[in-house]
């Protein structure tokens, strides 16, 4: 492991610049739903859910 400490810092800044961005570009989204928390998860159907309350 013989990085430079300057290519490690540079890609640091770099990573979290670019998360800060991808964070705003997310929630700057013009994204809107019809959907509620009554419709539960895609991933786990309403009907499965009264198994587990």
């Amino acid at each position: 492991m013989d990085f430079p400490f300057s290519w490690v810092f540079y890609l640091t800044v770099l990573g979290q610049v670019l998360l800060i961005f991808s964070v705003i570009k997310v929630l700057k989204d013009n994204h809107t739903t019809n959907k509620t928390f009554e419709d539960f998860y895609e991933d786990f159907p309403s009907s499965q859910k009264d198994r587990f309350r």
